[in-house]
């Protein structure tokens, strides 16, 4: 074998061996531990609660969380609503984010010194679950 073969046959080989395919989802192992909000600094976690009228009684239900985002330079609503609309996107699901609790739906709102996250589900479950995978964000 010639140095040249040698020299393409490494090329190639190294080639192969370091490349790791562009926008490649990451493993079920690696999105365990993984959720946007983590990415972002949450302070605060509150409880969300909607109201049902039954004749004139009113009862109130959980409905999920909302999460406190401090504001920080360049964080915006609409960064905010791109990152979890990526999140959404993504087929792999964690054990851990709030988001990725079925019948999950999000909002953004500014919140003075920061943004609220709220996420919000139907179900009495999922809103517990929700409620629950908020509380481990917080640092």
């Amino acid at each position: 074998m010639s140095i040249r073969q040698l020299l393409v046959t490494g090329a190639l080989a190294a080639l192969m061996v370091g490349s790791v395919p562009a926008g490649a989802a990451p493993t079920q192992e690696e999105h365990k531990t993984w959720c946007v909000l983590a990415s972002f600094q949450v302070s605060q976690v509150a409880s969300v609660y909607t109201s049902e009228h039954i004749g004139k009684q009113v009862t109130q239900h959980l409905a999920g969380a909302k999460v406190f985002l401090p504001a920080q330079p360049g964080l915006t609503q609409e960064w905010i609503r791109a990152s979890i609309a990526r999140h959404a996107s993504n087929t792999l699901r964690s054990n851990d984010c709030p988001l990725d609790v079925d019948g999950a739906t999000s909002s953004v709102a500014s919140g003075g010194t920061g943004f609220w996250v709220q996420i919000t589900a139907k179900d009495s479950d999922a809103a517990k679950e929700i409620l629950g995978r908020a509380r481990q964000l917080v640092r």
